[in-house]
């Protein structure tokens, strides 16, 4: 017999998203409500955590706005929408 589980989570539960350096040991946790500005570098050593260039930071912005619209949606919506979450095991 195999047993599995599953977890999962609802856009309401989330409350920041944190971004970890990979430089140094600095982390930094944003807040998704009143996400404005989000660092193109670690505030502890300088490295560069998103390019302009590059659609990581637009898809990071996103993201984020993303989740708060969907934390908002109205009762009359009928569907709950649920994230899976990866568990190690």
């Amino acid at each position: 017999m195999t047993l599995s589980s599953q977890s999962f989570f609802e856009a309401k539960d989330v409350l920041s998203i944190r971004i970890s350096c990979e430089e140094c040991p600095s982390k930094l946790t944003l807040p998704i409500t009143g996400l404005k500005e989000i660092p193109l570098n670690c505030p502890h050593c300088g490295a560069q955590w998103f390019q302009r260039a590059t659609g990581d930071l637009s898809a990071f912005k996103h993201l984020a706005e993303s989740i708060r619209v969907l934390q908002t949606r109205t009762k009359e919506a009928h569907a709950l929408i649920h994230f899976e979450l990866k568990t190690q095991g």
